[in-house]
């Protein structure tokens, strides 16, 4: 498993991904197995669409098939926005972040990352 040294790095890019949150674990980001990168999180946002009902949200890392939560059951207001990662994470070779809810299509997620090799 490669970890690079982020500090004498050669490429970097920057990314958005997002996703409609629904009631199975769905990807956002995967740091695949033997990429020879490291994925650093700079940002990771949850929008309630809903403007009457609030919800809740779980974020988690996944790693060697074991599921690492980062945020659990978390709720979010009624057509509010909640900042998940207010600190970096960083993915490792294998490394998968993932997010769940109760409730089908009531969530955006929106996750800003860059990719360094």
């Amino acid at each position: 498993m490669a970890n690079p040294n982020i500090v004498n790095t050669s490429i970097m890019f920057g990314k958005t991904s997002v996703l409609l949150v629904n009631n199975t674990f769905s990807t956002l980001v995967t740091n695949s197995a033997n990429s020879g990168k490291i994925i650093k999180v700079s940002a990771l946002y949850i929008a309630n669409m809903n403007t009457a009902n609030s919800g809740n949200v779980t974020l988690d890392l996944f790693r060697s098939n074991i599921s690492y939560p980062i945020m659990a059951n978390t709720n979010v207001p009624a057509a509010s926005t909640v900042d998940f990662v207010n600190k970096l994470i960083y993915l490792e070779e294998g490394d998968t972040i993932r997010v769940f809810s109760n409730t089908n299509n009531m969530f955006n997620a929106t996750i800003s990352y860059e990719e360094i090799s």
